[in-house]
């Protein structure tokens, strides 16, 4: 080992079991197979491992034994354990379900992504509509009582002013941010210096769910649902239906 100046190699291991003290074979096996090893390039014998020159040379180790090493050492003491066919195999076939199902979630949450966008889309057009006719609609409203609203597009019961009612956020109109009053839905009621305008309504905020959710018509310093507690706000009937207790 001193005169190699490194660990030895199988390749060294066994020149030196097979070879007198000159380096000359044994035999002309020996001398053969030295003289195979001494084709592969350089280098190529200095680290044992599977495919190490030993291997390129004597082909693979049997299972529970490593050659040149003795009697009880195994390829799992030298270069752990390796899985066997089927095993990887099926490593494959969970990696691959696993992907495929990250992939389904990603092709569901983009679908989340694009009805949102687009119901977005709708409410911004409602909002414009309303805002370009003004009080010119109002009068098909005012035509009915203003203390009296239709089924809301959610399906909620007949709502009337005073009804405790509950806020359905734009984004995603299964989740409730707050609970609140309503106070009517004339559309040329001015909330936060707007009309209401047709198909809104007016909401005294009483209980506050979702603290951060933007307001769709934000005035003043009431940004966000926490900030409009105890104040009113204008807000698309669609997203609203009664408060059951």
């Amino acid at each position: 080992m001193k005169k190699l100046g490194h660990l030895p190699s199988r390749v060294d291991m066994f020149e030196h079991c097979y070879t007198d003290s000159n380096g000359n074979p044994g035999n002309d096996d020996v001398a053969a197979t030295l003289e195979k090893v001494s084709q592969l390039p350089p280098g190529s014998n200095d680290d044992v491992g599977r495919n190490d020159a030993f291997a390129q040379v004597f082909g693979e180790d049997n299972n529970g034994r490593v050659r040149m090493y003795g009697l009880g050492v195994t390829p799992s003491d030298k270069w752990g354990n390796v899985p066997s066919r089927s095993t990887c195999q099926r490593i494959v076939m969970e990696q691959k379900a696993a992907i495929s199902k990250m992939e389904d979630k990603f092709a569901e949450q983009d679908q989340q992504l694009k009805d949102q966008a687009k119901e977005l889309a709708e409410l911004k057009a409602m909002v414009c509509q309303q805002q370009n006719s003004g009080s010119k609609t109002g009068g098909s409203i005012n035509s009915t009582s203003s203390n009296h609203v239709s089924k809301s597009p959610m399906g909620a019961h007949s709502l009337q002013e005073g009804d405790w009612v509950d806020i359905f956020s734009l984004f995603d109109p299964t989740k409730c941010l707050a609970i609140g009053r309503l106070q009517g839905i004339d559309p040329s009621k001015v909330v936060g210096g707007q009309p209401l305008g047709p198909c809104w309504c007016e909401i005294l905020v009483q209980i506050v769910m979702e603290r951060n959710e933007q307001l769709i018509r934000p005035y003043g310093l009431l940004q966000t649902i926490e900030d409009a507690l105890g104040a009113p706000i204008a807000w698309p009937l669609k997203l609203v239906k009664n408060h059951e207790d």
